[in-house]
């Protein structure tokens, strides 16, 4: 038996159900493309961080050999980097440095096991200390949060008495990064405390 005045295709509410699930589907794909994305920038953050600690653990080990200080800087082994002696690795001038200025920066040098890339985070993002100027105590959540708030990664190096370490012997440092996923902020600590 034949149907007369039935077309051999699709109706238009079977096209518009079949468009409604092809398109559900490419949403719940992307989503998920997207977070896997996160969390592989996540993995690159942590990876920068580490190899910085590392560098800087070896910095601690054998000193600053590209430059010297006098008092009351100090870039002898035994110590961490302290902000002026961070903004000194990064080019900019210190006049109780000699030299004074490094031009182009030598952070990745004094740093084994670091590049530029190392100290750029995955948005091309570079590096912040947590605070240069008129700075809370080391581990201060505003100040941590504000030299986070634009996807960078933050070097708090810390003084024996629990302040942030301008000059003078650095006993240990903290490293603060974002996660994109979930906006939790993570600290690594160095060895030395």
């Amino acid at each position: 038996m034949v149907l007369r005045g039935r077309s051999k295709g699709f109706t238009i509410v079977e096209l518009l159900i079949t468009l409604a699930i092809a398109a559900a589907l490419l949403a719940l794909g992307v989503a998920g493309v997207r977070s896997l994305q996160g969390y592989a920038r996540d993995d690159e953050r942590e990876a920068d961080v580490a190899a910085i600690a590392r560098g800087l653990e070896q910095r601690y080990a054998n000193g600053n050999p590209y430059a010297t200080a006098v008092p009351p800087d100090y870039v002898e082994k035994g110590s961490y980097p302290g902000i002026n002696e961070w903004f000194h690795m990064y080019g900019s001038t210190k006049a109780n440095y000699t030299p004074a200025t490094y031009t182009g920066g030598y952070a990745t040098r004094v740093l084994p096991g670091t590049s530029t890339a190392t100290f750029t985070s995955p948005s091309g993002v570079g590096w912040a200390p947590t605070c240069s100027f008129a700075c809370q105590p080391a581990g201060d959540s505003a100040t941590i949060n504000s030299a986070l708030s634009t996807d960078k990664y933050a070097y708090e190096p810390v003084a024996s008495n629990g302040a942030i370490c301008y000059n003078g012997n650095c006993p240990s440092f903290n490293i603060y990064w974002k996660s994109e996923v979930d906006g939790t902020i993570h600290k690594l600590r160095s060895k030395h405390r």
